[in-house]
């Protein structure tokens, strides 16, 4: 993030340094999330790297902060500072490649947004500590229809916290030959059961999963570069035409299984005649499904002289 170093003050890419800051425990929310009124309790591990005690009177600075896009530029932002807020004093005793444990209590405005911890040791240096956010107090409510809000990046406890109520999450095509597929299909199942018991929708992005056996020549096909080079983690992932009705029917499961609120939207033309399956009990939406593949479904399904499934 452009001026990161700047706003927190903080010495980037040296290494190693005098010492480390580790939050052990937030006292009073989740993730650091705070409600209206909450104000944080923080347990911190400080760590010295040196074969030298650290003693001294230092600070945990706060600074308000946020971050704003760049023109031209959709993966990097840049930090921008608002305002200090006051610093707390701290006392520092750690003897040489030994630790100490630091609680403090911070009062926060009630402004909404970022704030971020900075510990100040003086001649030892600067070291981001933490972020903490202000926000409203989550509905946790069922809702039939919610807003898509991110990607499932986060704990549950989190989203929580934070009021989302769905999600993105990629599920890669387990095929039914997989040795493994009951244990991996079980495991898919606990992740979303933990998501619906928290009244958090899913929207599936299904994957070509990348089994070796299933693709041609038995590996991923990196894509080239303008210097002719291939690349070391992008390319082809498509399976060969022989596995496309094993991965319609994952889909169709998925769908049937997870989906709104029994069956798949009349959309999804392929596979709404598949009826009744069975789902989560209260009749509330699980997921809703998007297959996907590499490349996409009209250039996967040339091959076959055919339109595509229809999603």
């Amino acid at each position: 993030m452009k001026d990161y170093d700047k706003v927190f003050g903080v010495v980037l890419g040296k290494a190693p340094h005098p010492y480390d800051v580790t939050l052990l425990e937030d006292k009073t929310s989740e993730g650091n999330v705070l409600a209206p009124g909450q104000q944080p309790v923080l347990s911190f591990l400080v760590t010295n790297n040196t074969d030298q005690p650290i003693q001294t009177s230092g600070k945990i600075n706060i600074i308000r902060y946020g971050a704003r896009g760049i023109s031209g530029d959709q993966w990097y932002s840049q930090v921008i500072k608002f305002e200090d807020i006051p610093s707390l004093p701290i006392d520092v005793n750690v003897p040489a490649k030994g630790s100490q444990i630091i609680e403090v209590k911070a009062t926060l405005p009630e402004t909404f947004g970022a704030y971020a911890f900075i510990f100040d040791l003086g001649s030892q240096g600067r070291r981001f500590a933490l972020s903490a956010v202000r926000t409203f107090a989550p509905a946790p409510q069922k809702i039939q229809f919610p807003i898509i809000t991110q990607d499932v990046t986060v704990g549950i406890s989190i989203l929580k916290s934070l009021g989302i109520q769905a999600v993105r999450m990629e599920v890669g095509w387990i095929p039914a030959q997989d040795p493994n597929y009951a244990t991996k299909m079980a495991e898919l199942d606990a992740k979303l059961k933990a998501l619906f018991d928290n009244n958090i929708t899913v929207m599936l992005t299904v994957e070509s999963g990348q089994q070796p056996y299933t693709e041609a020549l038995g590996r991923l096909r990196p894509f080239l570069n303008d210097q002719a080079e291939m690349s070391p983690v992008v390319g082809d992932t498509a399976w060969l035409p022989q596995y496309d009705p094993d991965f319609q029917k994952f889909v169709a499961n998925l769908c049937t299984k997870y989906g709104w609120p029994t069956v798949p939207s009349p959309r999804s033309n392929s596979i709404t005649n598949l009826g009744k399956a069975p789902r989560f009990p209260d009749g509330e939406p699980t997921c809703f499904v998007i297959a996907k593949s590499t490349p996409p479904w009209p250039r996967a399904s040339k091959r076959r002289g055919k339109t595509g499934p229809k999603f």
